[in-house]
């Protein structure tokens, strides 16, 4: 990879040419070590410089005295080192020096780190930062940001995200920071926000708590499942990745949970580079790990007709960026990554073909182009082009006529403007992106019949149908058992939803200038977004699973919802219908979000003390809210040496658009009900009732009516860089979440309305420790102790569901036999409690290289429900039992080894190892229900010990 480096690193006298003198600064700097000297040429400039903290270790730096501009400085710094000095588009420095031959680098050391994450030497940063070395070495499941972000403890994963049965899919896992779920962090790619705010994932079982989903697949009658990400880019197209959980610059908002950061890799006009990349993976290299009992009816686990276990699979990763020069300014970036994976399962394709293999399949596809360099005027200008393209073909359980495929798409242009002048340096970014969610059915019917007679593919366990048989009861023929034979999808209809995204953020920072004994760095920026969303769906029809049999007459022929039994059988079955049926017209609708943003803060440093005030105003057409948020952080340099800083913040950041329930307002269903099996007369007619609507989505509130959620933060860090390459950081977040987007449900009126109910309460405790003390080794252990408590586990969650039978208030539950606040329930997912990471990365000779991830996680708490109790004033609450998981230990490994390396190219074959000693770690608990009325916990399990095979040509 170096040999790359040395191709994509301009010299500091060409970097010089690019930024011409313009401001100029005061030097009085003794002869010291080069990383002091840089230390005090970023403090004096406010520039970032980020370096290899082994490369500098032992050099000298000349005295620096008298005044030049940035560029001059540095030459003089760096002349004879042996260093050379590139621009980042971004403005940041990178020191790096050719060093033939090696292969992978250790993690950078970052001085003049970016204003609010801590001051110079944030050792703070240097732990949450995932640079391309990093990233290009550590053993990365999916390829996804969020996968790279497991070196972080303090990034919490879905419980579903990885599981043993369902090693085919692709898409990334969901994350949380800092308590926030997934759709409540920002992410932000080359500085401009990259989140789906139409189709953000769901996390639980109709929205309950305490029902974790165990399957990371698509929820049951849900909008089509989009990522929290508009497109979703592989690291091997990134510079570098970011996690802020504390402490995040006022120039960012949009979240109540954390901010995840990315860079894309920038043109370079030096040389033509690039890299080639292929990736492999299949069952055969993995063990599937799971728990009898979770089969259900079905106990041959290589026979499988859902999604939810893939005893096969085939996935494959290929793809490729080059570097093209244009001229001597300007270079391009061509980018392309593919993943496929096939999932071969049994398919009921009726009766003509019963049982048939037939692959589901997944496949992503992202284009990345980009063009930029520097104008002879100083200006640098980068124009990026993303399309991305997720396409996914499912089919249902033991189903006919299930087949549906599901689609994310991207279009996404952006434009980066960027230059140093005599008095500062502003930025201007521009962004115009359409994204598009959809799905696909096979027929727009969907019915749920019990397996009876002709009905008879549903149900392998052998047991008889069951129907009431008093005919004074409405239950006379209706049938309680065995399973369901499905027909159509449960999703329905063709649906389309539309996200359309435009913004423009313009920052600028002035040069640091003197008031009286301290010196200032004042910063301000505007932003504004319009979020366009729509949907449009088509009509579809819900058979109800109210299955009744005619026990008394046969049925009038060409009924709808009718399984003719009785003609077929002479007599000896009867004929089957359902009662029941929900048709959701074909609907349109259209919403905006507009958001305008200002910001401003200053930089203020008083000798070893640095204070970062700041404040931000949003004004949100949507909520029609101004929301002020102030945040203030300050870093103290204790013994003035840039040993020990300690770092202190409060802050309130306030969440993004949220256009799910704008969507889907007034979107409704008509219920049709029919005779029961007693009003079956002798012509055999089911005769239909009087329509009744239901409203899905109901207008009885106004978005100008909630708040916009906000999370209110208090943090506290230490950090130490310590002797022989150690490096050290604690921190402590405590977070309050308010007014959280939930909903309120009232069946008897058939309204569900938006409701500011949800609060969510987190607290965290950081401790991270690396060292890169030896050449070719790196190594960091990091631990985080931690606890979420939440009333809500997504957006769908009720907060009260009324109906003409009962009210059940979720504001309140019973929890290990006391009346509680359901905010203060430990949240069912995301949640562990204690979480120890270990990372080393090493080089051994000149062809073997190793990267190795340890995992250490204490069993999350999961919530079981018990019985409903209702208490005096009426209302009814769920009862709790807290039960866990066991904790587990994992290890994954990347072994690589480079098969020959020339002065211009290099090939090399590695070997991906995951849990590595083959532990099996439960990730996942629920219950099941026993004929007898007992219980029975079964577990889902991560994947046991599993490999993939990876080979990288870089020239």
């Amino acid at each position: 990879m170096a040999l790359a480096l040395s191709a994509c690193l301009g010299s500091i006298s060409a970097s010089a040419q690019t930024n011409p003198a313009g401001s100029q600064w005061e030097f009085s700097q003794p002869a010291q070590s080069l990383h002091d000297a840089l230390l005090s040429f970023s403090r004096k400039t406010g520039i970032e410089v980020v370096m290899d903290g082994n490369l500098v270790r032992g050099h000298q730096a000349p005295a620096l005295q008298g005044r030049y501009s940035s560029s001059e400085a540095l030459a003089r710094i760096l002349a004879g080192s042996g260093f050379i000095a590139r621009h980042t588009a971004s403005g940041t420095l990178i020191i790096e020096r050719d060093r033939a031959g090696a292969v992978i680098e250790t993690d950078v050391l970052r001085v003049g780190a970016e204003a609010g994450s801590g001051g110079g030497g944030d050792i703070a940063r240097e732990m949450r930062r995932l640079d391309q070395n990093l990233l290009s070495q550590q053993p990365n499941y999916s390829g996804s940001v969020e996968d790279s972000l497991r070196l972080l403890p303090q990034v919490k994963f879905d419980l579903a995200a990885q599981r043993a049965m369902q090693q085919g899919e692709i898409k990334p896992p969901l994350i949380s920071l800092s308590g926030g779920k997934p759709y409540e962090n920002t992410y932000v790619i080359d500085g401009l926000s990259n989140n789906n705010y139409i189709t953000q994932p769901l996390l639980s079982v109709n929205g309950r708590l305490h029902q974790s989903r165990t399957e990371y697949t698509r929820n049951v009658g849900s909008t089509p499942e989009a990522t929290p990400q508009t497109y979703n880019l592989n690291v091997e197209l990134l510079e570098n990745i970011e996690a802020h959980d504390s402490r995040i610059p006022v120039k960012y908002s949009g979240f109540t949970g954390g901010l995840v950061v990315a860079e894309t890799r920038k043109p370079d006009s030096a040389d033509v580079s690039g890299h080639l990349y292929w990736r492999h993976t299949q069952d055969g290299w993995s063990k599937h790990l799971y728990d009898p009992r979770a089969l259900g009816a079905s106990s041959d686990f290589e026979v499988s007709y859902d999604e939810a276990r893939q005893p096969r699979f085939i996935k494959n990763n290929f793809g490729f960026n080059v570097n093209l020069p244009v001229n001597e300014r300007f270079a391009s970036i061509i980018s392309y990554d593919t993943q496929t994976s096939h999932i071969p399962l049994t398919y009921y394709a009726g009766d003509s073909a019963p049982h048939v293999r037939r692959d589901q399949s997944r496949e992503a596809k992202t284009l990345l182009l980009s063009l930029g360099g520097t104008l002879d005027n100083g200006l640098d200008a980068q124009l990026s082009f993303v399309h991305y393209d997720y396409k996914g073909n499912y089919y249902e359980n033991r189903a006919i006529n299930s087949a549906h495929d599901e689609a994310q798409e991207t279009y996404d242009l952006s434009l980066k403007l960027e230059k140093e002048t005599e008095n500062g340096e502003w930025g201007f970014k521009l962004k115009h992106g359409f994204m598009s969610s959809m799905r696909d059915t096979q027929t727009n019917v969907y019915m749920p019949w019990r397996t009876y007679g002709d009905k008879n593919w549903g149900d392998t366990s052998g047991r008889a149908a069951a129907w009431g048989t008093d005919p004074s009861s409405w239950r006379y023929g209706w049938m309680t058992a065995p399973g369901y034979s499905t027909d159509g999808s449960f999703y329905g209809s063709d649906m389309r939803f539309g996200q359309k995204t435009m913004q423009a953020v313009f920052d600028y920072t002035h040069k640091p200038f003197a008031v009286g004994n301290s010196e200032h760095r004042l910063s301000f920026g505007l932003d504004t977004r319009v979020v366009f969303g729509d949907l449009d769906t088509e009509e579809s029809i819900t058979w109800q699973s109210g299955n009744y049999l005619s026990l008394n007459y046969p049925l009038a022929p060409g009924q709808e919802g009718v399984s003719y039994n009785w003609e077929r059988t002479g007599g000896q079955l009867y004929d089957h219908y359902l009662n029941a049926r929900d048709i959701t017209p074909a609907y349109s609708s259209k919403a905006r979000n507009r958001t305008f943003s200002i910001w401003l803060e200053d930089k203020i440093q008083m000798g070893e003390l640095m204070l970062q005030p700041g404040f931000r105003i949003d004004y949100d057409d949507q909520f029609k809210n101004y929301n002020f948020a102030p945040r203030f952080f300050s870093s103290w340099d204790v013994m003035g040496k840039d040993r020990i800083h300690l770092h202190a913040g409060v802050a309130r950041y306030y969440g993004g658009p949220s256009l799910y329930y704008s969507l889907y307002k007034g979107l409704g269903f008509y219920r049709m009900t029919r005779t029961d099996a007693r009003d079956v007369k002798a012509d055999g007619l089911l005769h239909w009732g009087p329509t009744i609507r239901q409203v899905l989505r109901d207008t009885a509130y106004e978005a100008s009516d909630l708040n916009t959620p906000y999370s209110d933060e208090f943090s506290f860090g230490l950090d130490y860089r310590a002797p022989a390459g150690f490096a050290i950081d604690y921190n402590f977040v405590r977070r309050l979440g308010r007014d959280g987007i939930v909903k309120r449900v009232n069946t008897s009126e058939y309204q569900v309305a938006a409701s500011n109910e949800g609060r969510t309460y987190y607290t965290g405790h950081t401790l991270s420790i690396s060292n890169d003390y030896f050449d070719d080794h790196y190594f960091r252990l990091s631990t985080q102790w931690s606890r979420t408590t939440t009333n809500y586990a997504d957006f769908s969650s009720p907060m009260v569901s009324a109906s003409s039978r009962n009210t059940i208030d979720y504001t309140r539950a019973i929890f290990k036999g006391e009346l509680v606040d359901a905010a203060k329930l430990p949240w069912g997912n995301f949640n562990p409690p204690l979480q120890i990471v270990g990372y080393y990365q090493g080089r051994f000779g000149d062809h073997f290289d190793l990267a190795s991830t340890m995992t250490f996680t204490r069993g999350n708490p999961v919530l079981l429900q018990n019985a409903i109790v209702r208490l005096d004033d009426g209302m009814d609450i769920y009862a709790y039992e807290q039960s866990k998981m066991p904790s587990h230990f994992s290890l994954d490994m990347t072994a690589g080894w480079t098969i020959f390396r020339s002065s211009q190219q290099s090939l090399r074959l590695s070997v991906e190892a995951y849990n590595v000693l083959n532990r099996k770690r439960p990730i996942a608990r629920r219950i099941l229900s026993q004929s007898d009325g007992s219980r029975v916990f079964v577990d889902t399990y991560a994947p046991g010990r599993s490999l993939a095979a990876r080979l990288d040509y870089r020239f």
